[in-house]
């Protein structure tokens, strides 16, 4: 995603590979849906997310963290 939008970015506004924080990602987000709103990227990133937190859930619960 980084790449896809430095590519349309001018140098100077362009995102460093090092050195995330929210606000940085938010901002990348952002620009992403400005130049690619037909992409998909982000939904994709976000259905990961949602994978990897189920997938969290399911490690914790078949660990016994829920058990009483």
């Amino acid at each position: 995603m980084v790449e896809k939008v430095n590519e349309r970015l001018p140098k100077d506004q362009q995102f460093a590979r090092f050195g995330w924080y929210w606000p940085k990602i938010q901002r990348l987000w952002r620009e992403y849906k400005m130049l690619y709103p037909d992409g998909s990227l982000l939904r994709k990133l976000r259905t990961l997310g949602l994978l990897m937190f189920a997938c969290l859930l399911i490690c914790v619960w078949a660990f016994g963290f829920f058990a009483r």
